[in-house]
């Protein structure tokens, strides 16, 4: 397979991925405080907005990407 292919496939599924999902959220750990050798940490969570012009703008470039290289082919 060649990489143009590897990236189409990744853009669709990736862009996909963005307009079910919408969001993408992660967790990091944040030291609240510090006494001597006590640590206190506290989860917090991030979520990063993905906007749907985004998802589709990936899917419809991995599209033409996929038939572009099978064309050549």
């Amino acid at each position: 397979m060649k990489l143009a292919s590897i990236i189409a496939i990744l853009l669709i599924i990736f862009g996909l991925f963005g307009l079910v999902s919408g969001h993408i959220s992660f967790t990091t750990k944040e030291e609240v405080a510090h006494i001597g050798p006590i640590v206190a940490t506290e989860d917090k969570t991030h979520v990063i907005s993905v906007p749907q012009v985004a998802g589709l703008v990936a899917v419809v470039g991995g599209i033409i990407l996929l038939v572009a290289t099978s064309r050549r082919t």
